[in-house]
């Protein structure tokens, strides 16, 4: 029980929850699809898509087996990674999470922080280090922890060796206040009724011709005038709402 209670921690501190965005790509995309077609031919059509089956295309690498099909890599049973070059480091104060799958990002590597690495024939293309990983982890491991994360991080970007801290904040802290995030406008500030100006997801990705500005997620009822004016019953609003025809949710909280 005590190791089924830690890996759940873990998974959670993690917060997996990429089932939601991948929903939301494969809707859009089917949405998208079928108004083009509508536009193209003349002819409507029915689009379903579920969560399981946009988790399924999203990840059909995993999803789909076939014969010879070569296995998947496995997280280590302390969930670091799945292998020397792709996995959770502990440095002199922190953690990093250092990416290096491929020759030229081992290269890199080897360049800015292992330079005798880069001569070491067990390591010299990703099969043979795949071949030697319990070997090339504990090397990692021990350069790692001549720094600190920070230090790391700072050493090995600019070199555009994929090295970062690991452990700084919590997600909502980063998606709050980290500079790439504001910068890239990926939690942009809308205005709610109740809660005022606060941060709410924005996109991955933009289109032309795309909302400059996104709402907040609406209180029950909030568009309830405005559907009644739209469609020509504005001058029955009070009577539909005391009839409790209609409803909206209070602004303000009873106390």
């Amino acid at each position: 029980i005590p190791d089924l209670r830690e890996a759940a921690r873990q998974l959670m501190r993690a917060n997996e929850a990429n089932p939601d965005p991948n929903t939301g790509v494969c809707v859009a995309t089917a949405t998208l699809l079928g108004l083009w077609a509508q536009r193209r031919h003349g002819i409507g059509q029915r689009i379903f898509v579920n969560m399981l089956a946009a988790n399924a295309y999203a990840n059909s690498d995993d999803f789909i087996k076939y014969d010879g099909k070569p296995a998947a890599a496995q997280v280590d049973a302390e969930l670091h990674g799945t292998a020397a070059t792709y996995r959770l480091y502990e440095t002199a104060e922190g953690w990093i999470f250092f990416a290096a799958p491929t020759d030229s990002d081992w290269r890199a590597f080897c360049s800015a922080a292992a330079p005798e690495l880069a001569s070491d024939a067990r390591f010299a293309n990703s099969a043979s280090r795949a071949g030697h990983d319990d070997d090339l982890r504990v090397l990692l491991a021990r350069r790692f922890r001549e720094r600190s994360a920070d230090e790391w991080e700072q050493m090995l970007v600019p070199r555009r060796v994929a090295c970062v801290r690991a452990d700084a904040r919590t997600s909502g802290q980063f998606f709050s206040h980290d500079e790439h995030v504001l910068a890239n406008d990926f939690t942009p500030i809308a205005a709610h009724q109740r809660l005022g100006p606060l941060r709410r997801w924005g996109p991955l990705t933009k289109c032309s011709g795309g909302r400059a500005d996104y709402g907040p997620g609406v209180l029950a009822g909030a568009e309830t005038d405005a559907i009644l004016q739209e469609i020509g019953r504005a001058d029955q609003t009070t009577a539909l709402r005391e009839a409790g025809v209609v409803w909206s949710e209070p602004v303000e909280l009873p106390l």
